[in-house]
């Protein structure tokens, strides 16, 4: 996001998810998938691991956590 608004703009979000799902349908290679710390919400303590709890604050989040979850069940 360039801009504040930007992480709770559906449009531009739903982008982001229909591209990940289009490249998941047509990819049959490997997909390494660089997400975004904003899915574990507002963590204060670092360094966070994935194994923390996911608690996406905004819809940029939360896409970014849908892509995750996209491409791990694809097993890409």
């Amino acid at each position: 996001p360039k801009k504040m608004s930007d992480y709770n703009d559906d449009i531009h979000n739903k982008s982001n998810e229909l591209m990940t799902q289009n490249i998941v349908s047509t990819s049959s290679c490997p997909i390494i998938y660089l997400s975004s710390m904003t899915v574990y919400g507002n963590y204060k303590n670092a360094p966070v691991s994935e194994n923390h709890i996911c608690d996406p604050l905004n819809r940029y989040a939360k896409s970014k956590l849908y892509c995750e979850h996209l491409i791990k069940e694809n097993g890409t």
